[in-house]
């Protein structure tokens, strides 16, 4: 989980839950890191993700509101520091991840249940946090760029004592700026202090917190072809063009709080623990084009200026809480070395929210239509929001893991049995369970390949 040198890593803990080397690891990991992430200038999870293998970074485009990440195919379930971030997608409901807040961003490719439970086959993303370092590094850095850009940004950690047996790290970060799209704004502000204690070489304790507010908007229009791409009688739709209303808002704010900790009682044993508890909200008001209802052929009128309009607007709040405990056991048998993994995890995701759909004029509803050549915004009040029910997902799990080496030989087997609880207000609880397994075989030339 600590600085990488370059852009290249030779350990990853994610596809095994133990520091085991990238080429040792029977599953498809790559890890972008910090010194690349830089190098690429990436301001978002997407930019730093468009240049690992089987990964589509922007499979919805550049938009505002969302990482819109693939791999393989399939939405990943997203991890920070080895916990779920959300274990509901709501796709527009949830903060986007600061990537000078990380580490590295490790990428494992295939299905992974047999160490974290339910998700989807294609992957998933686990991202690593910055960390206190025992040595004093201070940056300051400040950006100014197109559409009003201006960011600041700082980084501060060091050892607190002579000793270093405290640490601490601060990182904050604030930008006003523009986008592309007129009234779209990419504003954010974030604090996110940590401290470790470590008394010794066995112990060390990390305590997290992190504070973001983002105040943005939809860049997505739902733009015809016609005037995008293709040609049109009234000219190409400008790339500035914004057609919702200018109370139109996806406005976020995300708490955080983790402790990261592990005790090594000897050589052979180790036990690590991770928890923490978030509070995400996120306002979403938002009008946009009616491409759904003609497709082809989205224009209104006969010159073919005119576009219908949706509403869709919703103040969601989700809190999650993880954890996951596992102890490692280094021991041999004769001629096998092993590396056994035992471990339990536990997440609980409570989601409320009030959310109001409203219909183009055309279709019963009240959204006034917009001329997308000649854009005027007239006032516009949405409906009452109303109340949705509250769901609560939560899920344990437990495992565990064997790695064993014999010369060159490396086998690695494990199980794990998960339970699943899904309820939603005014219906029946939804209970599940699953037994899942996964195995490999591996031997490694003494050349380097596997």
């Amino acid at each position: 989980v600590g600085p990488d040198i370059g852009y290249h890593a030779d350990t990853s803990a994610t596809a095994t839950k133990t520091s085991a080397p990238l080429a040792e690891t029977a599953q498809s990991v790559s890890v972008v890191t910090r010194e690349r992430i830089e190098d690429q200038g990436a301001t978002n999870l997407q930019d730093a993700l468009n240049y690992v293998a089987g990964v589509r970074s922007d499979a919805y485009g550049l938009d505002s509101r969302t990482d819109s990440v693939r791999i393989r195919g399939a939405s990943p379930t997203v991890y920070l520091d080895g916990l779920r971030r959300q274990l509901s997608g709501f796709y527009t409901s949830n903060t986007r991840v600061e990537p000078y807040l990380l580490e590295r961003i490790e990428v494992l490719r295939g299905p992974a249940s047999m160490l974290y439970g339910q998700g989807t086959t294609g992957g998933l993303l686990n991202l690593i946090s910055k960390r206190p370092l025992p040595y004093t590094r201070r940056e300051v850095g400040m950006e100014f760029g197109s559409f009003g850009r201006r960011h600041f940004q700082t980084d501060l950690t060091g050892a607190l004592n002579d000793d270093a047996t405290w640490m601490y790290r601060f990182i904050a970060l604030g930008r006003d700026s523009d986008t592309q799209v007129d009234h779209v704004d990419d504003d954010r502000l974030l604090i996110a202090p940590t401290l470790t204690w470590q008394p010794g070489a066995d112990t060390t304790v990390t305590f997290q917190a992190l504070h973001q507010r983002d105040r943005s908007g939809s860049t997505a229009q739902f733009f015809p072809w016609e005037g995008t791409v293709g040609p049109s009688p009234n000219g190409h739709i400008p790339t500035d063009r914004f057609i919702g209303d200018p109370d139109d808002r996806y406005d976020s704010d995300r708490t955080e709080a983790g402790v990261l900790a592990s005790h090594r009682f000897s050589d052979a044993l180790t036990l690590r623990h991770a928890t923490r508890y978030s509070h995400n909200e996120v306002e979403y008001f938002s009008l946009y084009a009616d491409a759904f209802s003609n497709p082809g052929d989205s224009f209104l009128d006969p010159e073919r200026r005119v576009l219908g309009r949706y509403g869709y607007f919703e103040d969601r709040r989700a809190k999650v809480w993880g954890s996951d405990t596992h102890l490692e056991y280094r021991f041999g048998s004769g001629a096998l070395q092993h590396q056994l993994l035992l471990g339990v995890d536990y997440a609980h995701h409570r989601s409320t929210a009030e959310s109001a759909f409203d219909f183009p004029v055309g279709l019963g509803g009240t959204v006034p239509d917009i001329d997308v050549f000649d854009p005027q915004y007239p006032p516009y009040a949405p409906p009452p929001l109303t109340d949705e029910p509250q769901g609560t997902l939560s899920h344990l799990g437990g495992y565990a893991q064997d790695r064993i080496s014999w010369g060159s030989w490396i086998l690695s087997a494990g199980i794990r049995r998960d339970r699943v609880r899904n309820t939603l207000a005014g219906a029946d609880t939804e209970r599940d369970q699953a037994t899942s397994t996964s195995a490999s075989l591996m031997y490694r030339f003494d050349s380097g390949f596997a």
